[in-house]
């Protein structure tokens, strides 16, 4: 069925995958019994048995359960009770997952502590992020779609097979809701603190048997939550509307397509930092009040995108053919006070377009045979312009304005495969191969960088690699199973888009992993279980940071470093009772530059990588209180933990992300038919200060905190 419907041992890591490994071995053995016998405990009471996950992260329809490897799945119904309206807000329920912003809408991802720091647009991170199968290059779309969702799935490791470039972390699906061959629509507000409104109106029109279509509109605003001090507008508010539409035509029994076009706009004032002077302040990043700076003025981030895709299934006789093409455009123009203060010190203004096109061919095996198998083609090329300009003012004794102005092409091709095959009825042996060719065409201009000489450079480079995995997996039974699975993957090289024009391009970075996981259900599916261990080497990693030449900062994306990971990963899901249901999630992690000596000849080997904490945790109760009119009262509750972790490569302790633990809820009542909701809810309700993101710009600490608390009530409706 198609989608539409070894690396060498180091001391710490091997220590903690061989106790992880130990584990896993024993509760293959041991919980099989144990949990079998809890499902006859439940037999003589009310039993509430767990929805299987169906999930589409190998291109093919399958049970998450039955997927070698670690993926996790968020319901549409998860992130509606949990108010998850974008990438970070998942973030927070998967383990090992880690979303810092350094804007409203600039994410930085890292799985399992691969990831990458660079703010310019010319960067692509370790972690693709896909929405409706389409590879999404740009940072400026990717946390805007996320709405009207069936469901996310996020698959950790390396994904060096069906996905491959730039997917040396993992990968993040976004999944839309399909039309539906009935009509309906459902509206759905809300309102909350700092006069927060949300609004969502979603329709569903079946034109005939064999055509219906879909729109979802979103809206978006709240007031701002930064106070600025100098009484030239406050920052960090919200506004922003997105919308999809979505046609299906069933031209035959064997042929489907799906078209949608997409959009979204955001207009709202940059995000404020607080800020710290070290010299004053050495043990301390946030004095004074948070989310209060004086502002020369509170500037703008300003995005708009526009895509489509259009995905086309034809079943053969014992095979699919899928074929998926997408465009994608974005436009971001920001400009922001970077220094917080009142005096017009340090200004920064970015503005950059980026369009791409990508088309994907696949062949797929109809899983009728021992032997399944995907074959496939793919196509990306991009186009970017980007414009950065930055205006000092009374700055190393000076006044000056620097210039850069940048374009870049860049085109890629891949041929890949995919197999699995039923060695017995229990063994399955499964594996992969990616070769990646990608051509980047890179020229900038610079004035005024730094009081250089305008001066302009060409440079043209290309890599071809070799990705893919292979691995077997063994079924104790119907419900458990253990894999044990060996993956490679790269991430492209590039050229430095914030550094000087000479800078010479850096090579492709790479990772093996070793994997070994557990997954369990018992029967009647009240419990899930699924557990992993890894290993992961890294050479040739790139590193981003701000290197200081003759007084003078600049930033660097070079190839500095070789680096260790490690860790462990649990998921567990019980529901007791029809009514009553518990997720827990726990991620360990263990990183370290195994070699690194930075661009200012500091040795920084043996520190911990960017955005990797220790321990990462995260758990859910939900609980449906019938009532004797036939409705009922549903409430839902989150916490998430994560302990510190760092935003630069030198470790610094002030400007870490500090231990937090958030917490959430939702109080709902529904009537019998279901047809409409109130609800009240609420976020970060312990009101937990917390860094999203820190820089040290010129002896300055600049710090950007998370939300605070918030809360509101919301109604749902369905026609």
């Amino acid at each position: 069925m198609s989608i539409n419907d070894l690396p060498r041992k180091h001391s710490a890591s091997s220590c903690v995958l061989t106790s992880a490994v130990r584990h896993v071995i024993g509760c293959s053995v041991a919980m099989t019994t144990l949990l079998g016998l809890q499902s006859t405990a439940h037999a003589a009471g009310e039993v509430g048995v767990l929805e299987e996950v169906i999930v589409t992260a190998t291109k093919r329809a399958a049970s998450v359960q039955d997927i070698s490897g670690a993926v996790s799945a968020l319901s549409a119904k998860t992130m509606e009770d949990l108010r998850l309206e974008n990438i970070a807000d998942a973030a927070l329920q998967v383990p090992n997952v880690t979303l810092s912003t350094a804007g409203n809408h600039t994410p930085f991802i890292f799985i399992r502590g691969l990831g990458l720091s660079d703010f310019n647009a010319i960067s692509v991170g370790s972690v693709g992020i896909y929405q409706d199968e389409v590879y999404m290059n740009s940072t400026a779309a990717q946390l805007q779609q996320m709405y009207d969702l069936q469901r996310i799935e996020v698959l950790r490791g390396p994904q060096g097979t069906l996905y491959g470039r730039n997917t040396t972390g993992g990968v993040i699906n976004l999944v839309s809701n399909r039309p539906e061959q009935e009509n309906s629509l459902s509206l759905k507000g809300s309102y909350g603190r700092y006069d927060q409104v949300d609004l969502e109106a979603v329709g569903n029109l079946a034109f005939t048997e064999e055509l219906a279509s879909r729109l979802a509109i979103v809206r978006h605003t709240r007031d701002a939550i930064f106070e600025n001090t100098n009484n030239t507008g406050d920052a960090t508010d919200a506004d922003s509307w997105a919308a999809r539409a979505m046609l299906r035509w069933d031209a035959t029994e064997e042929q489907s397509w799906y078209f949608s076009l997409y959009g979204s706009k955001v207009d709202e004032s940059a995000r404020g930092r607080d800020r710290s002077n070290i010299a004053e302040h050495p043990n301390r990043s946030d004095p004074g009040k948070p989310r209060s700076e004086p502002l020369t003025d509170p500037g703008h981030e300003k995005i708009d995108v526009f895509g489509s895709t259009l995905i086309g299934n034809i079943d053969f006789s014992s095979f699919t053919l899928t074929s998926v093409t997408g465009f994608l455009n974005s436009e971001r123009d920001t400009e922001e006070d970077i220094d917080s203060l009142a005096i017009d010190t340090l200004w920064d203004m970015r503005r950059n377009e980026a369009d791409q096109f990508s088309q994907e061919l696949r062949l797929a095996s109809d899983g009728s045979s021992n032997l399944d198998w995907t074959v496939g083609l793919y196509y990306f090329y991009e186009d970017l312009e980007a414009e950065v300009d930055l205006e000092a003012n009374n700055l190393f004794n000076a006044t000056f304005v620097s210039m850069t102005d940048y374009t870049q092409e860049t085109t890629t091709y891949a041929l890949f495969s995919d197999l699995s095959y039923q060695l017995s009825e229990r063994i399955e042996l499964f594996g992969g191969l990616r070769w990646t060719y990608e051509e980047k065409d890179f020229e900038t201009a610079q004035e005024g960088f730094f009081f250089a000489p305008f001066e302009t450079q060409r440079q043209k480079d290309d890599w071809s690699e070799m990705s893919g995995a292979v691995g077997v997996n063994y079924a104790f039974s119907d419900s458990s199973m253990v894999y044990l699975k060996y993956s490679n993957g790269f991430r492209a090289g590039g050229f430095n888009a914030g550094g000087a024009v000479s800078d010479p391009s850096f090579d492709p970075e790479t990772v093996e992993s070793l994997e070994l996981g557990y997954k369990f259900e018992n029967d009647p599916r009240t419990l899930r279980l699924n557990l992993a261990a890894f290993v992961n080497d890294y050479k040739d990693m790139q590193v981003f940071a701000l290197v200081v030449e003759n007084g003078v900062p600049r930033q660097y994306l070079t190839n500095a470093a070789e680096a260790s990971i490690s860790g462990f990963e649990a998921e567990m899901v019980w529901q007791p009772t029809a009514s009553l249901q518990f997720n827990f999630s726990a991620g360990i992690l263990n990183t370290e530059f195994d070699e690194y000596i930075d661009g200012n000849g500091v040795d920084l080997s043996g520190n911990s990588l960017v955005g990797a904490p220790e321990t990462t945790a995260s758990g859910i109760v939900s609980y449906e209180l019938p009532l004797s009119n036939g409705g009922a009262i549903r409430f839902i509750s989150d916490v998430s933990y994560s302990d510190e972790y760092y935003f630069d490569n030198e470790n610094t302790d002030r400007r870490a992300a500090q231990e937090r633990t958030l917490v959430g809820a939702r109080l709902a009542y529904e009537p019998e038919d279901r047809h409409y909701s109130i609800a009240l809810w609420g976020r970060n309700l312990t009101d937990e200060e917390y860094f999203t993101r820190t820089t040290n710009i010129i002896n300055w600490d600049s710090i950007f905190l998370g939300d605070p608390r918030t809360y509101g009530i919301e109604v749902r409706y369905d026609f």
